[in-house]
């Protein structure tokens, strides 16, 4: 059987066949799991994607996966057991996808604390001004108004490959009143072990392109990407 578009059945599909005048209705809850249940049970075909830029490199989820675009609007009105975060999916093939401004977001945080930087450069590179890289890369707001754009570019990030799963769900327990037991909120993840191309149009300069991407590398497997990533996401 084929699978279908993910990101269809997330924002659309998801909302059809709700009982919208009987929100009550224990056939909304059957529908929203049924539905759940076919978002994460796709296993889509990964074809080979045509290499954007000219630096690539992958990184594979760990325990207990990734979550992306959970500030996305996807809340139904009030039914047990739906996905209550958003989610980020291409749009033509709808995979799960980390968009490059959230790449670019992840790695210039990284340069605010300018001694960690440092102590990823290697020996000969040291001494860089990490002030003048961070300008170099990312670009900088001149005055009020106008803006410097960096030399290097971020492309999304898709997947390239996966095991076993690609998604599932997982759930938060929020604890509004300490005198009532908290309910459970479910929510859908990239599961782990699924691999993610990250691709890049990089320009020597203070750090060459291929130095770029090794300390690019390193940033995201230390700081991590998508949301809760406090827990381990």
């Amino acid at each position: 059987m084929s699978s279908a578009n993910i990101g269809w059945l997330f924002y659309k599909d998801y909302f059809k066949d709700i009982i919208y005048s009987d929100l009550k209705n224990l056939n909304n809850e059957a529908v929203v799991n049924k539905k759940i249940s076919n978002i994460i049970n796709q296993l889509p075909k990964i074809d080979s994607q045509e290499a954007l830029g000219n630096v690539q490199f992958e990184a594979t989820t760990t325990y207990p996966g990734l979550l992306i675009g959970s500030g996305n609007a996807h809340e139904l009105p009030d039914i047990k057991g739906q996905a209550i975060l958003g989610f980020h999916f291409d749009y033509t093939t709808g995979l799960p996808c980390l968009q490059g401004s959230s790449v670019k977001g992840i790695l210039r945080s990284a340069f605010k604390h300018r001694d960690y930087i440092k102590e990823l450069l290697d020996e000969k590179n040291r001494a860089v001004d990490i002030e003048k890289l961070e300008i170099e890369i990312f670009g900088q707001t001149n005055g009020s108004t106008k803006i410097v754009a960096g030399k290097d570019v971020f492309f999304d990030a898709n997947v390239a490959k996966y095991s076993k799963e690609l998604l599932g769900d997982d759930f938060i327990t929020p604890h509004k009143d300490p005198l009532k037991n908290p309910i459970p909120l479910r929510f859908i993840k990239v599961m782990p072990n699924v691999t993610f191309r990250f691709d890049f149009e990089l320009h020597d300069g203070l750090l060459s392109r291929d130095e770029k991407a090794i300390l690019f590398a390193q940033i995201l497997s230390d700081l991590g990407a998508g949301a809760r990533t406090n827990v381990g996401y």
